[in-house]
């Protein structure tokens, strides 16, 4: 790996402290991407990945929508910022999440792993398969339609509301109107 450069997880720990510097929550999940075909080999040839891959990404809080996923390395590419969100491989279901990485020192541990790779001359080579049964379905909504869903939703109430509360005050208003009639 060259000087200043960083894989999914390095990328995803940088904008996690640079959240919490601004008082945002946020830390790390794990996970395989699945619809990967992709061979990884990296700490100098002592670790190979084929299969499905490691994976990581943010989760930040965005208090309109919760605690959101975040990647910073696997997106569908756009000039939109949010893309790094609606176009995540966690938001088109391609990684298993496995892990939530909130309370642990994971990068000294992933240090430690490294380093014993290394004293042992160690070569791990890890290779995963998925097999999908037939009889599984899976629906999936794209995070684009979600996000609209719940915008449109929020429109209607506020919208409902705003007219209720204006019958409302109109309705008060006649009935001063027309108590100042009487007398």
């Amino acid at each position: 790996m060259r000087e200043q450069d960083g894989d999914c997880d390095e990328k995803a720990n940088l904008l996690i402290s640079l959240c919490r510097i601004l008082k945002v929550p946020a830390y790390l999940q794990a996970g395989l991407a699945v619809e990967s075909n992709m061979t990884i080999a990296d700490i100098d040839g002592h670790y190979r990945s084929e299969g499905l891959v490691g994976h990581a990404w943010a989760m930040v809080y965005v208090p309109l929508w919760g605690w959101t996923p975040v990647d910073l390395t696997y997106y569908k590419a756009t000039r939109d910022p949010i893309s790094h969100i609606t176009t995540s491989a966690f938001s088109l279901g391609l990684v298993i999440q496995t892990a939530n990485i909130a309370n642990t020192d994971y990068i000294a541990d992933t240090k430690k792993w490294v380093d014993s790779l290394y004293a042992h001359d160690i070569y791990e080579h890890e290779r995963y398969g998925l097999t999908t049964l037939r009889s599984e379905t899976r629906t999936e909504y794209p995070a684009l339609f979600i996000i609209g869903i719940v915008l449109s939703c929020s429109g209607i109430v506020v919208t409902t509301s705003t007219m209720f509360y204006r019958r409302r005050l109109l309705g008060e208003s006649k009935s001063a109107n027309a108590t100042k009639g009487e007398a």
